[in-house]
């Protein structure tokens, strides 16, 4: 709006700077306000026991291998014990 208003010689080039400056700050305002954000909701999530998908996860590996280990010792047990 100020660059336009100096294209059309009604106002100064100091208002164009300024208004720049105002909306400099002003993005600079929102960039801080949406990592707050995020930190407030990282922070909330840990809370709330955030992390427990990594650990199912590492039980459910842990599992796969159980379940690999139990059927190795079923056949095992059908070659030695055939029914």
């Amino acid at each position: 709006m100020a660059q336009l208003e100096y294209d059309n010689g009604q106002v100064d080039y100091l208002n164009v700077l300024d208004a720049q400056r105002n909306l400099f700050s002003s993005q600079l305002d929102l960039v801080q306000a949406e990592s707050f954000t995020f930190t407030s909701l990282i922070n909330l999530y840990k809370a709330l026991g955030g992390g427990w998908v990594i650990e199912s996860d590492t039980i459910a590996i842990e599992g796969e291998d159980n379940i690999e280990d139990i059927r190795v010792s079923v056949q095992k047990l059908k070659r030695v014990n055939p029914l």
